[in-house]
Order: C-alpha cells, then structure tokens, then sequence
C-alpha cells in the first residue's frame, strides 16, 4: 500500500517583511506594551551573508519555498554533542540593509499546535507562549513559511544545539495565492529493488518558467522522519501548487554498477510534462525508469 506524504499544506499568516530588531526567549514572547512593528525596508543580503557557513549542517526542503506553504527543516546531530537537542521554535530573519532582523518566530509541528509562524514582535497587548521541548537529533520538522515578500531570508534555531547556532539562508518566491491544487508524484511499480539503487530529481515550474519547487527524491522521503526501503519506493509526494497551467520536470537515473548520478535540479532535466491544475483539485502524475527521455505521465487515482 502506497503511503501518502503530504509535504506542503497552504496556510497563510497576514504579515510583510516588518519587524523591530531584538531577542525573543525560546519558550515565550510578549509585546511588553511596544508599539506596532514598523514595515522595514528590507533588501538582498551580501554575498558574504548568503555563503556564510553554518556551525552545524542545516537546511529547507525545499531549497526555494513559496510564501504561505510548509516545508520540512532538517537539523544535522552535532559530532561533539550527539545528545543535544533542538527546541521546538525557530527564529525568523530579513536583512535591513546593514544586519540580521528577527521579524517572525516558527514553531515546529513537533508540537500539536504546529506548525506556526507568528510576528516578532508579537502585536500589543498579545503574549505568546512557546513550550520549552527538546526534539532529539538529527531532526525533519514540518514549518510554515510566514507569508513574506519574495527575497531571501535566515532562519536559524531559537537557542544554542550543542554550543552553536545553526542557521540556513532561505529564498522565497511568490506566494502561493489562494487558487490552488495538488500535483502528487508517484513512481511506477519495479517489482523489487534497485541493487545501487536510484535517484530523481523533480522541479515544478509555471507556465513562465518559474520554479515553484525542486527537490530530489531522497531528500523528500528523508524529510519524512524514519523510512524503510519501501519508502523509497512506495511513497507520493504532494506538491501544492498555483492552479492552472503547469510544468513537471524530472530525471530519473538508476545505479549501474556505480551509484546513480545526483541529478542538478537548476539544471536541464530529462522529462517534461505540461498538466493543468483545477483548482483545489489534483493531477496524479507517475514517473517511469524506463523511458528515460519520457519518464513523466499523467495517471488516474485518487
């Protein structure tokens, strides 16, 4: 039996890019009587902010995520501290022009209420209460990404992981806007295992040639938490996507002997299939290892 794994629900919070510079406590944040945020003037950080390595391995799947959708942060286990935790809330930044600003804390689904993105500093007279848990390491936490304008942004933990701070940069691109539907991905029944195994990389894109999403497979089914082998194999990626018209691009290569090459998902990929989203509907779409050139096609199901 397949196992469905939505990876991006829509969900929107009414904020921009606003926010006043300062530290929120990991467990709470209170307006503590400060007036209303101010829009901030933001910009595109430098390029030695957006290269800046992190003290510990950290990163957003997708790579490029839209306003408004979830996506899965994954946090790596520190080699000095292999029993260090995470918390469950997450800070959120812009670039002002000269440094980091906190406009956004997250809270990770870790928690029921999850996953949340609320304003930094939170509006006056509103207090909120974030739980001081641990998620042990290394971690795959669902996260709502606020709803920003496009550009990039940091996203780091709310407190130390085994003495450091890990962080990612994170770019945004157009909001998901309301009109929406699903693309969910599935691959073709092999009756069996790949002995080297394999690998597919996905891109979404609009009708412009916008890319809307782009993962590889292993990091999707990765992302999920704990997997088999048969995940790998048995289960369905569910893109949320504008409705409308839109193109599906893949590659799918298997291990010959080697391992199987890493697909670049910024890069030309085999496969393309041209589909039209209903919106708050669904196209199921399959792909196949044995048309390498035409591995794409539309399928029926629920």
């Amino acid at each position: 039996m397949r196992k469905r794994l939505p990876v991006f629900a829509l969900a929107l919070v009414l904020a921009g890019c606003a926010g006043q510079s300062g530290e929120a406590s990991s467990t709470s944040g209170s307006s503590n009587g400060a007036a209303p945020a101010s829009t901030i003037e933001f910009s595109d950080p430098p390029p030695v902010e957006r290269t800046a390595v992190s003290p510990l391995e950290m990163s957003v799947v997708p790579a490029t995520v839209r306003a408004g959708q979830t996506a899965v942060v994954v946090v790596a286990a520190p080699t000095a501290s292999p029993d260090a935790l995470m918390g469950v809330g997450l800070d959120w930044f812009c670039w002002d022009g000269s440094g980091w600003v906190m406009i956004y804390k997250l809270v990770t689904d870790d928690i029921r209420t999850g996953p949340l993105a609320l304003e930094h500093p939170p509006p006056p007279g509103v207090t909120t209460t974030i739980p001081g848990l641990g998620v042990r390491l290394p971690s795959s936490s669902g996260i709502l990404v606020p709803d920003v304008p496009p550009g990039t942004y940091r996203l780091q933990t709310g407190g130390p992981v085994g003495g450091v701070i890990p962080f990612v940069i994170v770019d945004v691109i157009q909001g998901v806007g309301r009109a929406t539907g699903v693309v969910a991905v599935s691959l073709e029944e092999v009756g069996g295992f790949f002995i080297e195994g394999f690998e597919i990389g996905l891109r979404f894109e609009n009708a412009t040639g916008e890319v809307i999403a782009a993962t590889l497979w292993s990091d999707f089914v990765v992302s999920q938490g704990d997997t088999s082998l048969e995940d790998f194999y048995d289960s369905i990626l569910e893109q949320v996507v504008p409705a409308g018209e839109l193109v599906v691009l893949a590659t799918a290569n298997v291990g010959m002997g080697p391992p199987p090459e890493v697909p670049d998902l910024g890069g030309d990929l085999r496969c393309r299939l041209e589909v039209v989203v209903p919106e708050n509907g669904r196209v199921n779409v399959e792909v196949s290892f044995v048309n390498h050139e035409n591995c794409l096609s539309v399928i029926s199901g629920g």
